[in-house]
């Protein structure tokens, strides 16, 4: 959170869990960015109303996932946010 806010995030919450799509769904999340896609299908499937987004790294890049949106760093995903 810290390194986000240096970065002039307005107050970011990071969640370290292995139940990510429930919390996302648990709070409504309108979007949600992870790198991790296990995390983000289950967002899909619990919170179907939650825009995801899949931070690409090197780990993650070949699949293509239904309804998650690749975006290639922080700045692609602020600007899919407006």
């Amino acid at each position: 959170e810290e390194w986000l806010t240096r970065r002039n995030w307005y107050r970011p919450t990071v969640v370290l869990s292995d139940r990510k799509g429930v919390i996302a769904a648990g709070l409504r999340a309108s979007h949600f960015l992870d790198d991790k896609p296990e995390n983000l299908e289950e967002a899909r499937i619990v919170s179907p109303e939650t825009s995801l987004y899949l931070l690409y790294r090197p780990y993650n890049g070949g699949a293509v996932y239904p309804k998650i949106h690749r975006v290639y760093g922080y700045e692609a995903f602020l600007s899919a946010l407006t």
